[in-house]
């Protein structure tokens, strides 16, 4: 999901205003979703059951296309479909964007964005995949799913990368490539008009650097479907300076395609995508203004996801916070399922000490894309800081301030343990010894759990005599890092407490021979105790 072109075609998502059993609605928020199911609850429209014309783009007011993409809701659906091996059901949905694109080439980029349900970005899904293609082994479905998801990984690596790149590397990249050959292979024999495989085609080619095969795509592509604007968004990504072309270069290729516009009128946004594409270079640069600059020529010429989220990073950068937040709205209304979208308003949060809202945001980002890094990078950096401004809360004497912002941090993760032993020392220090007690449970059942926990707890139990829950406590400690000084000093403590003064003994012993300066003290008031009874 790296790659500038993959991220830019995710955002060439056309709406349908009128398909067999497809339904259309808008959101309280006026976002408009597309979906193969009717959403329960809701007024919806389907087109298939009225004899409507569509056109193959919407046309907004100001007269450029607005071109829409699929919603957050059924980018989910097809991925539990994958991971439940419902490929039936999975084929019947995908059978029928296709028929769509059969009839209308201007839909062919939000069939894209229903296959990058299946960049799912973590190496060892492969079993997924190819049950499905054992399973359909005539359908084109599971080999374009398959090709994207493996792409999709030979992308992440190339990104991550590309700087320095040992032997082992290289060729763990050149293998997915290589493997994903295959699979558009099989898609192009039932289908040989597809520009799903042909954009994929022409990325792997330039990934693994053989000019001539990309150049023969290409070639290929134009011949068979030469109205593409997935094939034509693709080669311009590889056009840009970054892959040894020119604006030049680009503006000529988008002029030779546009001639086909009225074949497919969403070609129109092609000069856009020119502009996006060199501001997007300038944002990797971090030439903020004049990024602004391009995303915003590249508006004027189609309203595309991807030119708003842009943008709005660009100008997150330069803290014009509402803005931002204005674009990355408008970026979220013309394709819901945009986790990147959801994790700059989240940014933007923070920055604004808004951290409810933040994890709101964040919470949406997780449910598209559970596997992100970025949406993880950033989940620990604010966890992080709200914890740590919890503490700070504290150690002023600021008890509810630090009640506040340990809270927000654990609406981000209610099972982070850190947070939730800096709450139940929040929590203890108020008084509210059953709040702290269930917080550091919650602690206590992490991996992670440190010493100084098991103390807290302890001492809320010692509050109440629960010698037994004591001693249990220090069982567990022990089990998970061994007989430690302090451990069996403790449990020996909790013995007395219980009245079982041998095991108290026992313990204060292992203690002493372990070189603990207090087990005599122990020692001597577990034999005062079993000499007076």
């Amino acid at each position: 999901m790296n790659l500038v072109w993959i991220a830019l075609l995710l955002s060439c998502l056309i709406g349908l205003q009128a398909v067999a059993e497809v339904y259309q609605w808008v959101d309280s928020d006026g976002r408009r979703h597309f979906s193969d199911r009717a959403p329960s609850g809701r007024n919806t429209h389907n087109p298939a059951e009225q004899s409507l014309s569509r056109p193959s783009s919407q046309a907004t007011s100001i007269g450029v296309s607005a071109l829409e993409g699929i919603s957050s809701r059924d980018y989910q659906h097809l991925r539990k479909l994958l991971r439940a091996r419902q490929f039936g059901i999975l084929n019947t949905r995908l059978e029928k964007y296709h028929q769509i694109l059969a009839e209308d080439i201007s839909t062919e980029s939000q069939v894209r964005a229903i296959y990058q349900v299946f960049d799912m970005g973590k190496p060892g899904l492969e079993h997924y995949f190819n049950d499905w293609v054992r399973t359909y082994p005539n359908l084109e479905f599971p080999y374009l799913a398959r090709a994207t998801y493996l792409t999709g990984l030979g992308w992440d690596s190339y990104e991550q990368n590309r700087t320095h790149r040992s032997d082992e590397q290289a060729e763990a990249i050149r293998k997915y490539f290589y493997a994903s050959l295959t699979d558009i292979d099989a898609a192009l024999r039932v289908n040989p008009r597809s520009g799903l495989a042909y954009s994929l085609l022409i990325g792997a080619a330039v990934a693994l650097g053989d000019d001539e095969q990309h150049q023969l795509y290409l070639q290929r592509a134009a011949e068979e479907i030469p109205a593409s604007l997935l094939v034509a968004s693709t080669e311009l990504g590889f056009m840009t300076p970054r892959w040894g072309g020119s604006k030049a270069r680009m503006r000529a290729y988008a002029n030779r395609v546009i001639v086909h516009q009225s074949s497919n009128p969403a070609l129109s946004v092609l000069p856009g995508y020119v502009e996006a594409l060199l501001a997007e270079a300038q944002l990797g640069r971090q030439q903020y203004a004049a990024a602004e600059a391009g995303f915003t020529r590249a508006l004027k010429y189609g309203h595309v996801a991807s030119f708003y989220r842009h943008r709005a990073e660009a100008r997150m950068a330069m803290k014009r916070y509402s803005a931002a937040l204005d674009d990355f709205a408008q970026a979220l209304r013309l394709e819901s399922a945009d986790a990147d979208s959801y994790l700059g308003r989240a940014q933007i949060y923070g920055s604004l000490r808004q951290y409810r809202n933040a994890a709101a945001e964040l919470a949406y980002a997780t449910e598209i894309d559970p596997e992100s890094p970025g949406i993880h990078r950033y989940r620990t950096q604010l966890l992080t800081s709200l914890t740590g401004l919890g503490i700070r809360a504290r150690t002023r004497g600021q008890l509810e301030e630090s009640l506040d912002f340990l809270g927000k941090a654990l609406m981000l993760d209610p099972a982070d343990a850190v947070a939730s032993y800096q709450r139940a020392v929040t929590w203890m220090e108020m008084g509210k010894m059953a709040n702290s007690e269930s917080d550091a449970s919650v602690a206590l059942a992490a991996d992670s759990a440190r010493p100084e926990w098991f103390v807290l707890m302890d001492n809320l139990l010692a509050r109440r005599q629960r010698w037994q829950d004591m001693i249990e406590l220090w069982d567990d400690y022990i089990d998970r890092f061994g007989e430690t000084q302090d451990a069996l000093l403790a449990r020996a403590n909790a013995y007395v407490g219980k009245q079982e003064y041998q095991s108290a003994m026992a313990d204060a012993n292992r203690a002493a021979v372990l070189g603990a300066p207090a087990a005599a003290g122990m020692i001597s008031k577990v034999e005062s105790l079993l000499a007076t009874h």
